[in-house]
């Protein structure tokens, strides 16, 4: 998380607030309160304003749409590697300019509900698709779900039909292409994080029918599974570590595939991982080589996820009653 880019953007939002109420408030206005919460990439917010004898106003003020590109930016930029990003925020401004914000990771928002936005509910908005949608984009260990979360795809939606349950996944060796990387010191776990991560946006039944689908047909859908695996266990293994833990990941890579390991000793390990960092410095060049790596293990779970369900559902069957 980069703490100057979260103030620069609260700062942001709260003056768009501030601009919008001063100039569309039919009341005189001590403070006000923006709900606005991102989720599956869809937007739902409302806004309300007390007077001076702080009474809630019952007179709506618009919520500007310039407020959308700061706050879903701040979204990003405070997401919990493992603990997703926050569901709905609170923005409050005063008339004396001070701001606050509040964010909501565990209770599920209303979009429709003004006056309790923290009270949304199965067959609300945000629907269950998009708190799925959000999950795969924002990925969460299972210990950081709240109860509530919708973890199985919503009734209605293609289940086997065959009378049989649906098969549980399994755990996932590394195919022969990426096993000796798997095996260098500090991957194990890259490739548990590919896997664990991969299993939660794409569940069995959808992993049939990706299956089921041509090659060429299926790359749009792919292509974002694995952006959206590479995107948590980037978080989860990589940028979680400080820059000496990234040189330290990277040097048994860098050995096997003939880099030069003098990139690797000149790294200054109080560099902030997290920092803009000048193209072609040294951590740069470190992390594009992660990165490449980290794309190619889910790239190719992906593939050997893929081959598993072509593979079972090719399998006999067990007659019922056998």
């Amino acid at each position: 998380m980069d703490v100057g880019v979260v103030e620069e953007k609260q700062k942001e939002a709260a003056l768009v607030v501030f601009r919008a109420v001063s100039r569309s408030s039919r009341v005189e206005w001590v403070r006000a309160r923006l709900f606005w919460s991102e989720v599956g990439g869809s937007i739902g917010s409302h806004l309300a304003v007390w007077d001076v004898e702080e009474t809630k106003s019952g007179v709506p003020v618009p919520v500007p749409d310039e407020v959308d590109g700061p706050l879903a930016l701040l979204r990003r930029e405070t997401e919990r590697p493992g603990a997703g990003a926050w569901l709905s925020a609170f923005v409050t401004v005063t008339t004396e300019g001070r701001y606050s914000f509040e964010f909501n990771y565990d209770q599920r928002p209303s979009w429709t509900n003004s006056r309790d936005p923290l009270s949304g509910g199965p067959g609300s908005a945000p629907s269950d698709e998009s708190l799925l949608a959000d999950l795969a984009r924002h990925p969460r260990r299972p210990e950081a779900l709240p109860a509530w979360y919708p973890v199985r795809p919503p009734a209605g939606d293609e289940t086997p039909t065959d009378g049989e349950p649906e098969r549980p996944t399994t755990p996932l060796a590394p195919p022969s292409s990426v096993a000796d990387l798997v095996a260098m010191p500090g991957w194990a776990d890259v490739w548990e994080s590919v896997v664990g991560h991969l299993d939660r946006v794409l569940p069995p039944h959808v992993s049939r029918q990706l299956a089921a689908t041509s090659a060429g047909e299926r790359v749009p859908e792919t292509d974002d599974v694995v952006d959206g695996v590479w995107e948590a266990v980037w978080a989860d293994q990589v940028t979680s570590l400080d820059a000496a833990g990234v040189v330290g990941l990277w040097e048994p890579w860098a050995r096997a595939t003939g880099r030069d390991l003098a990139l690797g000793a000149s790294v200054d390990p109080r560099s902030d991982v997290h920092a803009h960092l000048a193209p072609g410095s040294p951590l740069d060049l470190v992390l594009q080589d992660l990165g490449d790596v980290v794309d190619t293990l889910a790239q190719a779970a992906l593939d050997a996820r893929l081959v598993e369900r072509v593979l079972d559902a090719d399998a006999p069957r067990r007659p019922s009653g056998a």
